[in-house]
């Protein structure tokens, strides 16, 4: 019961430090000509998300470094970001958060050699101090992670039959930071809604009613926000892993169909469900995330993939 109530004390704090670090949800609306694009979103965060993965860093660690990019986006939303220096701010993110969040961290020959020696190591510590003045060295900032962690607490899901449920909710988190429009809502709001998805995607929508209300209350939001987020994560997930989003579909509705009461039943099948689900957004899938320009290619639109281009590059994510 106490750790319960510390939970919930900490999500109030979560609550009040969250809005001064939010990133702006209008940074990349209307950038300059020239300058980085919300076509090329999307493939910053991969980028950052693969660095992560090579360096074995935590999924936490490159949501944390996406939330930089994006705040650095929003304190030079007039300006603009220059196309050439996207990738070395994409790095630069990288290794702060992971200065921040791990006990071990690349290297910047490391980190140079991720950019094929594109940047040097003074050009990197240059580009870490000016990240670190925008951002004005706030980085203890709210993530969704965290707030997953303390909703978990507080739900009573840390136990091991509640590992897949957490597994589900955990993977729409991640998939979150690749969505522009959520960056208009808090973490906390983020994370419920991520808990929100698990139990949609599992098929038990008795937990939905039965926790929103407390959700609602926790975020201090009203309940269409929340669902409004499960929108466009739901969106998200539909449009790009349509057979998971099938399956997920006919495993909600035999749920339906086989009458489950308890919000905790519906973890006795979900173990069988998991394995239908896509691999983390977090984590490089198959050969797609090797199949992507130059740098210097990023200044067209319109560029076409190519197969044979070099490994941490950049391009426009295609129109699905």
């Amino acid at each position: 019961m106490a750790g319960i109530e510390r939970a919930a004390q900490r999500v109030v704090l979560m609550r009040v430090a969250q809005p001064a670090l939010m990133p702006s949800p209008r940074c990349l609306d209307s950038p300059p000509l020239g300058m980085m694009q919300l076509c090329h979103r999307e493939s910053v965060v991969q980028f950052i998300n693969e660095v992560c993965e090579d360096f074995g860093l935590m999924t936490q660690t490159a949501g944390l470094a996406v939330s930089y990019f994006d705040r650095f986006l929003s304190k030079t939303e007039r300006v603009g970001l220059d196309k050439h220096r996207v990738q070395l701010l994409a790095i630069t993110c990288t290794l702060i958060a992971a200065k921040f969040s791990e006990i071990k961290m690349p290297s910047l020959d490391d980190l140079c050699e991720v950019a094929h020696d594109k940047y040097t190591k003074a050009q990197l510590k240059e580009m870490e101090l000016e990240t670190l003045r925008v951002l004005h060295w706030e980085l203890h900032a709210v993530t969704p992670h965290a707030a997953l962690e303390q909703l978990a607490i507080i739900m009573n899901h840390t136990e091991d039959q509640s590992k897949t449920f957490l597994e589900h909710a955990e993977f729409f988190i991640d998939m979150s930071y690749y969505v522009y429009q959520i960056l208009k809502f808090p973490p906390l709001v983020v994370a419920s809604s991520a808990l929100l998805c698990a139990w949609s995607h599992l098929g038990n929508l008795k937990a939905i009613e039965f926790h929103i209300p407390q959700l609602s209350a926790l975020c201090g939001v009203g309940k269409n926000d929340l669902l409004r987020c499960k929108m466009l994560l739901h969106e998200y997930f539909n449009t790009t892993f349509p057979k998971a989003a099938e399956a997920a579909e006919q495993h909600r509705a035999a749920g339906v169909a086989a009458g489950r009461e308890s919000p905790d039943s519906v973890m006795v099948s979900a173990t069988k469900m998991i394995d239908s689900m896509p691999p983390p957004p977090m984590k490089r899938m198959g050969k797609e995330a090797s199949n992507v320009p130059t740098d210097e290619e990023l200044m067209d639109d319109d560029v076409n993939m190519d197969e044979n281009a070099p490994e941490y590059c950049f391009s426009p994510v295609p129109v699905r």
